[in-house]
């Protein structure tokens, strides 16, 4: 979600840049210009900038309005096109250019078409885009105001075969500079999801829709700094539109505190978060609060002294809310594509422990070790799945667990005591191998 949002920006700043050199011809006749201006992309990003319309300037004492239309950016060193937009608009007063200042007043931007790609290799086709620039820019650039309508984009991974495209997107904000933002608001009507599926030839294929979504954000005085932390808040809405689910997170990001440590700049930060997940007929409800700390270039993220509480309730599967929190530790890397956590607490009354790892974002990888010091089944579960169906248990009594194995665990799974059918087993040792037709070994146990 994070490079999809540096996408929409990038793609802002990027037509503020072209469209700010369109002040330079404001003297001449606009359209002599869009050679030049097409040249300096093409030597300046290697990327082919077309302007299919006419460029027009007026005049509205002080300000400057430039609209531009029918543009295209390539993809990069290639002629296929990466962004084209039907039409834009900017306005602004030329007088802060003697202080090497950008000031725009708005920015208008209608029926913007946008592609981000992974490839097979793992490389995004906007990496050159987001690439810092040994030369600093010799003008400062702030934006009071800027509005896209009517845009699509379509993220698409050849990796994993993946393809999700957001329709009639609009997205509004107030002032905007390299360092804040001071509002942004971003609806979207209609999210697909399709993945290829293949058939049995291997050769050709068809997409199958997955799910369509909707998605809002509303973010708050955001204030960036070298670390690519922000102080301020932020609503995120996704709701599934054919199922019945929804999910709400508010989270708030405080004191910030950054220091040098090893010629590295990093930062500490109290986050405060509360989600609320809706599916069908279950619930759960989230309030965490945990210290984040940045590092090695905004590419490690340690997150520690976390604090949670949570409530999950199904009423067809739950006797009443099941209750619980947890504190711990997690480690996320995304240079070495490495997730691992250390997690505590109580769920239920019962004491557990979870020691986790992900490796590998593309095809993960995932170990789990697990200790519960008692779990009472027949107190949580409100069906009698664990009563008495004799498919439902194996030749020791003990229950099926066989739904893990989709889960595609690799560990283990310690319980102290067991509950299941009016039947207590004690000393479970479960050795998950979701690659096994044996899913569990099981080690040592005793009525």
């Amino acid at each position: 979600m994070q490079r999809f949002f540096l996408f929409a920006l990038v793609s802002i700043a990027v037509l503020a840049c072209v469209v700010s050199i369109l002040i330079m011809s404001i003297f001449f006749v606009p359209n002599n210009f869009k050679p030049l201006i097409e040249q300096w992309a093409r030597i300046d990003s290697q990327r082919t900038l077309t302007i299919g319309g006419d460029v027009r300037v007026d005049f509205n004492n002080p300000q400057v309005i430039i609209h531009v239309s029918d543009v295209t950016l390539s993809e990069f060193r290639q002629d296929t096109p990466f962004v084209t937009i039907e039409e834009a608009q900017l306005s602004l007063a030329p007088g802060q250019l003697w202080n090497q200042r950008i000031i725009v007043d708005n920015v208008v931007i209608k029926g913007l078409r946008a592609q981000l790609i992974r490839d097979r290799n793992g490389r995004f086709n906007i990496e050159d885009l987001l690439t810092q620039s040994e030369k600093p820019l010799p003008f400062a650039l702030e934006i009071k105001r800027a509005e896209m309508t009517g845009s699509d984009f379509v993220l698409r991974d050849e990796v994993t075969q993946h393809r999700i495209e957001f329709s009639q997107i609009h997205m509004a904000t107030g002032r905007v500079t390299a360092a804040f933002v001071e509002t942004l608001a971003l609806t979207v009507p209609l999210i697909e999801a399709e993945q290829a599926v293949f058939k049995n030839d291997d050769a050709s294929m068809e997409n199958k829709l997955d799910m369509a979504l909707a998605m809002q954000l509303d973010v708050k005085q955001l204030e960036f700094n070298e670390t690519g932390l922000s102080d301020g808040s932020a609503v995120f809405s996704l709701r599934d539109i054919e199922a019945d689910s929804y999910m709400n997170v508010r989270f708030s990001i405080l004191e910030i505190d950054q220091f040098e440590q090893a010629d590295e700049a990093l930062a500490n930060v109290h986050l405060d978060t509360e989600m609320t997940v809706q599916h069908g007929l279950q619930i759960m409800q989230l309030v965490l609060g945990t210290t984040l700390t940045v590092g090695k270039g905004g590419k490690q993220w340690l997150f520690t002294d976390i604090e949670s509480e949570f409530t999950d309730f199904h009423p067809e599967l739950l006797r009443g809310p099941v209750r619980g929190r947890f504190g711990g530790n997690l480690k996320l890397d995304i240079s070495a594509e490495h997730v691992q956590a250390e997690l505590q607490g109580i769920l239920a009354d019962s004491r557990f422990n979870v020691t986790s790892s992900i490796q590998n974002f593309t095809n993960p990888v995932a170990t789990v070790d697990i200790e519960l010091d008692a779990l009472d089944l027949d107190a949580l579960v409100a069906t009698d799945k664990f009563n008495t169906p004799q498919k439902d248990v194996d030749s020791n009594g003990l229950p099926d667990f066989s739904f893990l194995s989709d889960l595609e665990l690799n560990g283990e799974i310690t319980i102290g005591l067991l509950t299941a059918g009016g039947v207590r087993f004690s000393g479970l040792h479960f050795v998950v191998t979701p690659d096994d037709q044996n899913l569990f070994d099981l080690n040592n146990f005793r009525h």
